[in-house]
């Protein structure tokens, strides 16, 4: 029985931070009667989370993990980080998940499917508005 060892590595943010949404309107100036165009930033922003922190996304994903793909694919002993990006969406469902690095055995394939496989996120935000955002994982997985 092959004995597979999963390491998560830091979770990264890719989102293009749309960190100032601007709100645009026109108000009455009551001294010259005229319209004024005004714009309002708003800086209040959350990043996408992953119910129960980042522990729970690790069980999710290793949970999820098929370790009899490495053995169907013969994978040889060693120790592979792959590097994974994917985007959370606005209903927080896992969307884009593609693979940086392309050891083979099957290794990237599986690590997508674990991936798609979990629960859904909390959605990152923006003004209270929720929004799109691209998240980068690097998983290293140890084959003895």
């Amino acid at each position: 029985m092959l004995k597979l060892t999963l390491i998560f590595f830091v979770l990264t943010f890719l989102t293009s931070c749309d960190c100032y949404r601007r709100i645009s309107g026109t108000v009455l100036d009551n001294r010259t009667g005229k319209s004024i165009d005004i714009q309002i930033y708003c800086d209040d922003e959350t990043e996408a989370y992953f119910p129960g922190g980042v522990k729970n996304w690790m069980k999710a994903v290793t949970r999820n993990f098929n370790k009899k793909v490495l053995i169907t694919n013969k994978a040889p002993t060693g120790t592979y980080s792959v590097f994974v990006t994917f985007m959370i969406t606005k209903n927080g469902t896992i969307s884009h998940v593609k693979p940086k690095t392309h050891f083979g055995y099957g290794i990237e394939d599986e690590i997508i499917r674990a991936i798609k496989k979990c629960p859904k996120w909390e959605p990152a935000t923006s003004c209270g508005k929720k929004k799109n955002t691209y998240l980068e994982q690097v998983i290293t997985i140890v084959v003895p």
